[in-house]
């Protein structure tokens, strides 16, 4: 099996495709633990919340925001 060179270069269409399906991946992944953790932050209740509620809180926050249509 022929190794390929490594002077082969990307073009920037390829370069931009490859950038953006990262940068979207990345978001997809992190930004329900960054709200998770801003909710805990912000939490003004004398009690201390339960993770689980914060999650089902969330998910339902979000759920709420998809448009079906």
């Amino acid at each position: 099996m022929p190794s390929l060179s490594s002077t082969i270069q990307p073009n920037a269409f390829q370069t931009l495709i490859c950038g953006g399906l990262a940068g979207s991946t990345a978001a997809l992944f992190t930004t329900p633990f960054d709200v998770i953790k801003t909710r805990l932050q912000t939490w003004v209740c004398n009690r201390k919340p339960s993770i689980l509620l914060i999650l089902v809180a969330t998910l339902k926050c979000t759920i709420s925001k998809i448009d079906i249509n």
